[in-house]
Order: structure tokens, then C-alpha cells, then sequence
């Protein structure tokens, strides 16, 4: 099955409505078989962060994580020295 957000079950696209803006971005990135049954893999974007979902076949969200979708830079705003020839 090709992903695409179309194919997600009602009530995932109902959490997704209800938890996250009208301007998100969504990416349906896998539909896996797990116990013979389909799992929705979907990342979505919101206020800086990446959060990942996992819907079962009824579209109930069975697994959450956020991420920072830009992390902060260890050297930002930090100067280097120069680089020897």
C-alpha cells in the first residue's frame, strides 16, 4: 500500500485535526504490517518540533514522540579560530 495521508483511518485524521493547527505539516511516512494488521507511521510539524505518531488499523494513536525539528547548534554564535595551512 502506497502512503499517502488518504489512506489514514477517520479517527487518526480526527486526533491530528483536534491536536495539531490547520497549517501542519504531514507526512504519511510508512504503513507497516504489525501482526498481520496495518500500522500508520505520521510525522507532523508543529511549533519547532517533528512529532512522530503510530496509529493502529482503527486509527487509534498507539505510540507519540517529539522532536526537535531544528536542534540547537553546539557552535551557534560561537567563533572559531583559524585554520592552519
Amino acid at each position: 500500500m502506497k502512503p499517502h495521508p488518504h489512506n489514514l483511518p477517520p479517527k487518526a485524521v480526527d486526533y491530528i485535526r483536534k491536536n495539531f493547527q490547520e497549517d501542519f505539516l504531514l507526512n504519511l511516512s510508512e504503513i507497516k504490517m504489525i501482526q498481520e494488521e496495518p500500522h500508520y507511521f505520521v510525522e507532523v510539524a508543529k511549533d519547532n518540533y517533528l512529532h512522530k505518531l503510530q496509529f493502529d488499523k482503527a486509527g487509534t494513536l498507539i505510540n507519540k514522540e517529539a522532536t526537535e525539528a531544528f536542534p540547537s547548534n553546539d557552535h551557534d554564535g560561537k567563533t572559531f579560530g583559524e585554520i592552519p595551512e
